[in-house]
């Protein structure tokens, strides 16, 4: 019959246990408490007392040099100057760890606790950069190595140190190498997508932080501009077809690097007419403001290539712009094999449509009153009218941006403003007064011409009673 073991004496399926060494071998560390070994000659000289054998088990055996006997242990580490164990503490060492009834033990889950650790290491580098991840792993793992140890000298149980420290390094290497191919894949991506809509210092962004990216057609704020060249058609029959290709490459390289400049997306080119847009795929706030801007100076460089074309012989030119601000939808638009990041929805018809009104009103900046509001009040603005565009049932309140080159602003302003009030409260003979001051100012001045005849017509023809000012645009 087996004599029984204590709970703590944990036997494999072969019925072996791990032993408990006390420490080194004998002489290599005297604070630890190691099995202690005297000479067999001190015992015949009776140097060592008789008394002290009394209650005590002694092991008899060889411990010399050039000893076959000799084995390693857990001790036979550097620290302890890698010493080999003789075979007769080993045995000691085995007795005292069934007398104290406390074996070293290995958990049954060991598994569990390297699958933990590996979780906690993937859960935790899951939102750091790799050199963030590589820090988190080796302060996990040097934490699981300094609890184990701490954890051992308490328990004897041995939690498991090199499948748990690999399995930490692999889920590591695992994230390197992954995010080495998807972003790596992902930055080649944002480049080629996005290197012929915006600036390179945009793309350099995105690929840097590819969070900041709009994509898979979400609904968002933006600021979408139209512009057109007024008159191509005709300008296109006057024109010799390599001048006229030269005209408009010269052309489109200037407007599409100014709005580059002022962080704008460019959409598309139909023709000479230029499609943009502001707030995606990187994240604006001020993209109204930013649009504004752009169209201004897009105004300019075209005026001054104007001047350009006219001293060279050719014709002059003259571009119209609409800016609308509103929610549209954004993202990679087309088929499997062909698209395009572009936008869509009715605020960008608006854009278009505004863009077209330049022609009634005689300007060549339109903004909806939704960008004027969010552009603020560092632009100058004049009210143009309440108009129903085609295609649209909701009447939208529409603003002339005035640039810097508009001369005698603020007296012009205070004649036409006042005018266009008792236009919209039917004092016809009022307005038609004032906007004759205007134009006395200005006498060029469209929408002051416009709106003159507007006041004759409505003399003689008034609106119904139930008139709420708007005006109905027949084209586009």
């Amino acid at each position: 019959m087996e004599p029984p073991l204590s709970p703590a004496i944990q036997l494999d399926a072969n019925k072996r246990c791990f032993i408990d060494f006390q420490g080194p071998p004998f002489a290599q560390d005297s604070d630890r408490n190691s099995i202690a070994v005297h000479q067999a000659s001190a015992v015949l000289t009776g140097m060592l007392p008789s008394e002290w054998f009394t209650n005590k088990t002694v092991f008899i055996g060889a411990e010399y040099d050039g000893n076959q006997d000799l084995h390693q242990t857990p001790f036979s580490s550097a620290r302890y100057g890698h010493a080999l164990t003789p075979g007769v503490e080993i045995h000691a060492n085995a007795l005292a760890t069934l007398e104290r009834g406390r074996s070293v033990r290995v958990p049954h889950s060991w598994l569990l606790f390297v699958f933990m650790l590996g979780l906690l290491v993937m859960t935790v580098e899951r939102n750091s950069n790799l050199a963030a991840a590589g820090i988190i792993t080796a302060i996990l793992v040097c934490a699981y190595v300094l609890g184990a140890f701490l954890y051992f000298d308490r328990t004897s149980l041995a939690l498991p140190l090199v499948p748990a420290v690999a399995a930490s390094l692999l889920c590591y290497v695992s994230l390197a190498v992954h995010r080495a191919l998807t972003e790596g894949r992902l930055k080649r991506w944002i480049k080629n997508t996005f290197q012929m809509y915006v600036s390179p210092e945009f793309v350099n962004i995105l690929a840097k932080d590819p969070d900041r990216l709009v994509l898979g057609g979400e609904e968002k704020e933006l600021t979408i501009l139209f512009s057109d060249l007024e008159g191509f058609t005709s300008l296109s029959e006057v024109t010799a077809s390599k001048d006229l290709v030269a005209m408009l490459n010269e052309y489109l390289d200037s407007m599409t690097g100014i709005l580059l400049e002022h962080g704008g997306t460019l959409d598309k080119y139909v023709g000479d007419a230029v499609m943009a847009f502001w707030g995606a795929p990187i994240l604006q706030g001020d993209h109204a403001g930013r649009a504004v801007r752009a169209a201004l100076a897009m105004a300019d460089a075209s005026a001054r290539l104007s001047g350009q074309f006219e001293r060279a012989g050719r014709p002059g030119i003259r571009t119209r712009f609409g800016l609308n601000t509103g929610r549209v939808i954004v993202g990679n638009i087309g088929s499997r094999t062909r698209f395009n990041y572009t936008v869509i929805g009715d605020e960008v018809n608006l854009a278009s449509r505004l863009e077209g009104a330049n022609k009634t009103y005689g300007t060549n900046l339109i903004v909806s009153e939704s960008t004027r509001r969010l552009a603020g009040d560092t632009f100058r603005w004049r009210e143009l009218d309440l108009v129903k565009v085609k295609g649209r049932e909701t009447p939208v309140r529409i603003y002339e941006v005035l640039s810097d080159a508009f001369q005698t602003g603020d007296a012009f302003l205070k004649a036409y403003t006042p005018s266009l009030a008792d236009f919209q409260a039917r004092n016809w003979q009022k307005a038609m007064a004032g906007f004759e001051e205007s134009l006395k100012i200005r006498p060029d001045d469209g929408p002051s011409s416009m709106y003159l005849e507007r006041c004759r017509l409505y003399m003689h023809d008034p609106p119904p009673d139930n008139w709420d000012g708007v005006f109905v645009m027949k084209t586009k």
